[in-house]
């Protein structure tokens, strides 16, 4: 802990202006959270403009999610500047190559998932219905890419860019790890089909972007793993997405057997097999950072 007590992410926290006493730290971490949130509804009615556009029913919906999650890029970067007293980049969006840090952390969520199928098809619980490769697709595919990116990375922004380190800085890093933990798994536990091994699993994905952030000192990396983990399972595999309704995709997997295995009605991500792969990941981040390794991406 004390190596990720060092991190890049920590420091540009500890620089904005930040109340000494844990009461009004709680409270500058409630506002703040309202004020990104917030910011969502700034930034919506673009989004539901934008999905009037003559277009498929998926690309519609896309254009959505990218006007409804832009808003909390906004929210952020008026309260981090404005509240904090710190620049907007320092939560964790200075870093060099900053693309190919992204494009290397989503390469590590597609590879993930990917292994989450496998896991489930090597047990009988996943098999690949039909391949449908239509160039009908493609138009909703870059849209979905383009809309988890949006999603994705407002997500990390907030809470492993924002949240965890200024709650770490206020409560220690034990502390910011929890609560970062909490709210990310608050913000998922009302999308419907939850369960028990789903709940797990927001915490174990918390802890694992939580532990990589910190050692990579910047959200690039954890930002591509989160949009492209959604994408390939949504838009590459049809399983649903947290509870969302699957996606017509060109790879499309039918699920079977118990819930537990199979994941039911709120996706893979509620599948034991899904616990498996975000526990080697969060093992492996954490042997990385003590072996003194760069993170991926």
């Amino acid at each position: 802990m004390t190596a990720l007590a060092e991190s890049r992410l920590l420091a540009g926290a500890r620089g904005g202006a930040l109340p000494r006493h844990r009461l009004l730290a709680a409270l500058l971490l409630i506002t703040g959270l309202a004020v990104a949130l917030g910011g969502s509804f700034l930034t919506a009615p673009l989004g539901f403009a934008l999905g009037r556009i003559p277009a498929p029913p998926d690309v519609q919906a896309a254009l959505v999610t990218i006007g409804v999650f832009a808003g909390i890029w906004v929210g952020l970067a008026i309260w981090v500047p404005l509240a904090e007293r710190r620049p907007f980049r320092s939560i964790g969006l200075e870093t060099d190559q900053p693309i190919r840090r992204y494009l290397g952390g989503a390469a590590v969520g597609a590879g993930m998932f990917a292994a989450v199928v496998g896991l489930m098809a090597a047990v009988g619980a996943a098999a690949i219905d039909t391949i449908q490769l239509e160039s009908a697709m493609v138009a909703s595919l870059l849209a979905a890419a383009a809309a988890y990116s949006v999603q994705g990375s407002a997500e990390e922004a907030l809470v492993r860019g924002w949240l965890l380190p200024v709650a770490s800085v206020r409560f220690g890093l034990s502390g910011g790890m929890l609560i970062q933990t909490l709210v990310f798994t608050v913000l998922h536990g009302i999308n419907p089909g939850l369960t028990p091994i789903a709940v797990l699993n927001l915490i174990l994905v918390s802890l694992f972007l939580g532990v990589w952030a910190l050692r990579s000192g910047d959200i690039w990396p954890v930002m591509g793993w989160h949009a492209a983990w959604n994408w390939t399972q949504g838009n590459i595999f049809g399983i649903a997405v947290s509870g969302a309704p699957p996606a017509v995709a060109p790879f499309p997997v039918k699920v079977a057997g118990p819930e537990w295995l199979a994941g039911g009605a709120f996706g893979a991500e509620a599948s034991v097999m899904t616990s498996v792969v975000l526990s080697v990941g969060l093992l492996a981040a954490l042997s990385a950072r003590r072996a003194g390794a760069r993170p991926p991406g």
